[in-house]
């Protein structure tokens, strides 16, 4: 892989600056968003939108096994199905950024469907719906907030014109 994208490098390496440090101070760069409200924002929503994936990912065999009588088995292959909806996610919310032109309106939707999706997973048991294509559509939804707040267009429409790269 890495010896295929060399052939791209030129050209998405066509703006970089040699003066640019290679080492700087982290906390240069948490200052930096500190200061633009809209980045800010798209920090803590990037943190709790995180910390809903993080959760769903590590407690979701438990969920599986505990609460619906799945085996380990049966509850690994869920999450293998969940990690492949991610995958699938993933593409299609940058897609929908893309065709919107709105990286933050994808990710309101997508934390709004997040939500949803989240009261569907943990009420799927009582309902009598698959717990697996709940957890799945989590994962279609909860995983992709990554791609979609780092929408460039939004991103480069956000940061500061004189400080790119920060």
């Amino acid at each position: 892989m890495v010896f295929i994208m060399e052939f791209f490098r030129k050209r998405w390496d066509s703006d970089r600056s040699r003066a640019a440090p290679l080492f700087r101070s982290p906390l240069a760069d948490i200052k930096a968003a500190w200061k633009l409200p809209a980045i800010r924002w798209l920090c803590f929503t990037g943190l709790f939108l995180a910390a809903i994936q993080l959760s769903l990912n590590a407690f979701a065999v438990t969920f599986l096994v505990e609460e619906t009588g799945y085996t380990l088995v049966a509850a690994g292959l869920a999450l293998t199905a969940v990690q492949v909806a991610g995958v699938i996610g993933r593409i299609a919310w940058g897609v929908l950024a893309d065709r919107i032109r709105s990286g933050f309106t994808a990710l309101i939707i997508n934390a709004l469907l997040t939500a949803l999706s989240a009261l569907a997973t943990v009420s799927s048991h009582r309902n009598g719906l698959s717990v697996s294509s709940t957890c799945c559509s989590s994962f279609l939804v909860s995983r992709q907030w990554v791609g979609t707040a780092c929408s460039h267009r939004q991103s480069s429409n956000t940061a500061p014109r004189e400080k790119p790269g920060t």
